[in-house]
């Protein structure tokens, strides 16, 4: 044992950040048009993860799900961040299957 508690897992995910969360209001609004894709965010979606350029998975809140990930397009990704997370960590691109 390595001082953690047994059946534990610990998780190391490093992102390289290019729009920080300070950008994440210009995103939403389309000032930050560097950024932005050119169809912009739903009402309601949070961008958080850039795929590609202009490209970024979102958390789209919903009554079921606090937290959900999906495509910007709409397909749900996974049912939460810390679900999204935990499988990014296992295979960095598994969403491309989703």
């Amino acid at each position: 044992m390595t001082g953690r508690a047994q059946g534990c897992k610990i998780y190391q995910i490093v992102i390289k950040v290019r729009a920080g969360p300070g950008q994440v209001a210009d995103l939403t609004t389309g000032q930050d048009e560097e950024l932005s894709p050119s169809e912009g965010f739903d009402e309601g979606e949070i961008p958080f993860f850039e795929v590609e350029d202009r490209l970024y998975l979102v958390i789209r809140p919903s009554a079921t799900y606090s937290n959900r990930v999906c495509w910007p397009y709409g397909d749900q990704i996974s049912e939460s961040l810390v679900e999204f997370t935990k499988r990014l960590a296992v295979d960095p691109k598994f969403y491309h299957g989703s």
